[in-house]
């Protein structure tokens, strides 16, 4: 089989600039990178929310919560496929990383523009060599605050892929706590939280995937997905995994931030701190 190699984006919070600003940073930085890379790579890996829209007006009449549907999340799906062509994947873009690696994952988070709106937060694996996405999942597994205005993942299935010979787990932010040990002892086994952690651990053993790659939007501390990637390890004992990093901390070191959240072959591109 072929080794799966992955770069991860380590991204900075660069306070003072408008979102578009912050947007062409990490584009700049991204295409610096890809430039001195003398050996191309399985995957680039992004944070969650690397692209955020918040004015999608239509998604206010979109299904949300449990009662989210396939409909909805595949046409906000569709809005993030538009807007990464449009903002994040130029021309130059998708010529540098079509020489640079096989695969990028792409964090996106829409809003519907109100406070407390309907939301998404999506992750798209686009293939660098077919120049378009093959791929489109999302958070399955929200936070308390987000089950009344979250779009739903629900098709648990889009999580698992093949890419390059192996068998990928492709997770949204909080997602990764569905195989944390602490969560299966407290949740109710008929909540939705329950059931969804129930079929999400029958699917884990259908595809038994070998490398699983977690899209969270911030990462500061080295023990704040412990617990997840410890049920992972216990269940995927041969695996490589790696977390997002979108670095906003102060209390801890970011090198141990990275040294905790990744296993296996995984080189990171830091962003530098804004001058």
């Amino acid at each position: 089989m072929k080794e799966f190699s992955i770069v991860r984006l380590v991204l900075r919070k660069l306070r003072g600039l408008t979102s578009i600003q912050e947007l062409n940073a990490r584009k700049k930085f991204l295409l610096k990178e890809c430039a001195n890379l003398k050996e191309k790579v399985t995957v680039i890996q992004t944070p969650g929310g690397t692209l955020r829209i918040i004015d999608v007006t239509e998604m206010q009449q979109y299904s949300r919560g449990v009662q989210s549907t396939e409909s909805d999340f595949r046409k906000a799906s569709k809005f993030a496929e538009e807007a990464a062509f449009n903002y994040f994947l130029t021309p130059e873009v998708k010529k540098k990383l079509k020489k640079t690696c096989l695969f990028l994952t792409l964090g996106v988070d829409l809003c519907d523009g109100r406070e407390n709106g309907t939301h998404a937060e999506l992750v798209g694996v686009y293939d660098t060599q077919r120049q378009r996405f093959i791929r489109w999942t999302g958070k399955s597994y929200p936070l308390a605050w987000q089950t009344q205005t979250l779009i739903y993942c629900q098709n648990l299935e889009s999580h698992f892929l093949k890419l390059n010979g192996h068998s990928v787990l492709v997770l949204g932010c909080h997602d990764l706590n569905m195989f944390s040990p602490r969560v299966w002892a407290n949740i109710s086994r008929h909540s939705y939280k329950g059931k969804t952690i129930k079929r999400m651990l029958s699917l884990l053993k259908k595809y038994q995937p070998t490398v699983v790659l977690q899209h969270p939007h911030t990462t500061d501390s080295p023990r704040v997905w412990c617990l997840g990637w410890c049920g992972i390890r216990r269940l995927l004992p041969v695996c490589i995994y790696s977390s997002g990093v979108n670095y906003e901390g102060t209390t801890h070191k970011l090198l141990n931030v990275l040294r905790c959240t990744a296993r296996g072959k995984v080189t990171d591109w830091i962003q530098p701190k804004k001058k």
